[in-house]
């Protein structure tokens, strides 16, 4: 029994790649699977590039846009639609994906003559009110993993009927990816029909990340093609001749992997025992839920804060008024600034690369900076909850740089550079991983965030190099507690937090004092440390 098969790739453009990194993904993975195409023209296939990476062919190698261009227009190919800057799309407001979605849409139709009617939805992270975005935006079909499809309830088989899912009275149709590995490249039995109506073909989405994609891999699908085992279809003729769909409502998911990734080390492991053991019982059609992408923001608080500043830079371009063309650029540098690879960590770096969180905070400080209104700013210190974590922090806004203070520990998290665009405490401190040896493990975990003026007591035998080895060697913590705000002056540009404890276990109890300053071009950081007990401390 023959199958019908929907194959393709999709292609990504991490933040900070340099232009010869690109040319060699390009010779390596692009261009060789395009050209396999084109040599096999009974061969239809389904492509998503990012925007910034058709941004890249239009300016390096517009001879490659051609050749998609001659695919499309003898119906081999079919180009997929998605957010521009490839966010998550849950994450950013809807006005965003909207935006961003009828920006590809523009891109591709100049570009190729056709709308598109499908979306590309990065690491498959759904949740359900994204159908209005993909309605309003004119799209009609998306993709889902088909663990996806069975933790909402699908029979669990290779060939899962694809599906129609509905939020507030609007449809778009998910088909569903074969999640298979390694040399799964086509699933075992893919012959075999589980319709029972020959008229009624199963079929098979395969939907590759381009880097995974080899030029043997694209001659397997070749050969079964010419064999006429399978029948290739592009998504966009298919849905309009889908004899039935399933309706299936799809709960807050992502892809199996990352939904393993968002959760701690500790669930992690006990996520992955726990389908190794229902794999081997006999109960069937039960999966682990695992978690949620949102939770990546908890596990990693640099992407909470990361997040924070983009949700901060969004109000600011949205109370533009009066000048369409500052808020257009401003809009670009903040849609630059929420793609998808700096906000979690997983099989690639993400939040780990330097050059990832470089490139994201210098977007959004851009954009902060294009929103701010020529002869009208002032300098000033807002009282904002920005990490919606209960309580307040208290950013100063200058006119050469911001500065941000958390309570906690009454520390400064977050230090930008109008002039160079950076947040010079876009750090990143050593979480554990469960990929971790134990040689990485002893190589040392922080125990707490990299911000800067954390206040540790530290015991007076200790060395400042064996504090670095081993910072749990403290007397006091005093990062660790929640500071008073004494005073916010907000016409002098000044923040005064106390706290007060115990040096060590045995020592007196301090108060301390900490009173941030911020000048037109530095901040001054003023300690006062005060004996309240009746014994001296050293």
């Amino acid at each position: 029994m023959k199958a019908k098969l929907i194959f393709g790739t999709y292609n990504s453009l991490p933040a900070g790649l340099s232009y010869d990194e690109i040319e060699a993904r390009y010779e390596r993975e692009y261009k060789p699977f395009v050209q396999q195409l084109y040599s096999n023209p009974e061969i239809k296939a389904l492509v998503y590039y990012s925007g910034n990476l058709l941004n890249w062919f239009e300016q390096h190698h517009s001879e490659f846009l051609k050749v998609l261009s001659e695919l499309v227009s003898r119906h081999q190919l079919e180009i997929l639609g998605g957010a521009y800057f490839e966010p998550i799309m849950p994450l950013i407001p809807r006005q965003d994906r909207v935006g961003q979605i009828e920006q590809m849409t523009t891109v591709l139709r100049k570009q190729f003559g056709r709308r598109p009617r499908g979306c590309w939805i990065p690491q498959c992270v759904w949740e359900p009110g994204l159908i209005t975005s993909l309605c309003s935006s004119g799209m009609e079909y998306t993709f889902l993993e088909d663990n996806q499809f069975w933790r909402a309830g699908a029979e669990q088989d290779p060939f899962i009927r694809p599906a129609i899912t509905e939020n507030q009275g609007k449809t778009v149709t998910v088909f569903p990816l074969f999640s298979g590995t390694g040399q799964d490249i086509l699933p075992a039995g893919y012959e075999k029909s589980w319709y029972g109506d020959s008229r009624d073909l199963p079929l098979l989405v395969r939907f590759l990340p381009g880097d995974g994609v080899s030029v043997g891999d694209v001659q397997k699908i070749i050969q079964a093609v010419k064999q006429k085992n399978l029948v290739p279809v592009l998504p966009s003729r298919y849905v309009r001749s889908l004899p039935q769909r399933q309706r299936i409502h799809f709960p807050a998911s992502a892809t199996k992997d990352m939904s393993c990734w968002a959760m701690s080390v500790e669930k992690q492991k006990e996520y992955l025992k726990a389908q190794q053991l229902l794999a081997n019982s006999e109960i069937q059609g039960v999966f682990p839920q695992g978690g949620l992408f949102r939770n990546f923001l908890i596990r990693y608080p640099e992407a909470a804060r990361m997040y924070a500043k983009m949700q901060h830079a969004c109000i600011l371009v949205n109370q533009i008024r009066g000048d369409r063309q500052r808020k257009q650029a401003a809009r670009k540098e903040l849609w630059r600034g929420q793609h998808n690879s700096a906000y979690w960590h997983g099989k690639g770096p993400g939040l780990y690369s330097v050059e990832n969180r470089i490139q994201t905070y210098k977007s959004l400080i851009g954009a902060e900076m294009m929103a701010r209104e020529s002869g009208v700013f002032k300098p000033s210190i807002l009282a904002e909850d920005i990490d919606t974590d209960g309580r307040n922090e208290y950013l100063y806004q200058g006119s050469l740089f911001n500065g941000y203070l958390h309570s906690k520990g009454a520390t400064l998290f977050e230090l930008d550079s109008f002039r160079t665009q950076q947040n010079y405490l876009a750090t990143i401190a050593r979480h554990p991983e469960a990929y971790h040896t134990k040689a990485q493990i002893s190589a040392g975990i922080d125990s707490r965030e990299r911000h800067a003026f954390m206040d540790v007591f530290i015991n007076p035998k200790t060395t400042w190099k064996q504090y670095l080895s081993n910072p749990a060697e403290v007397r006091s913590s005093f990062h660790q507690s929640y500071y008073r705000l004494e005073e916010l002056n907000r016409d002098q540009y000044q923040v005064l937090f106390s706290t007060q404890g115990k040096i060590g276990q045995e020592d007196g109890e301090i108060r301390l004092e900490k009173k941030y300053r911020f000048n037109k071009s530095s901040v001054v950081v003023s300690y006062t440390i005060t004996n309240t007990g009746t014994s001296a401390i050293h």
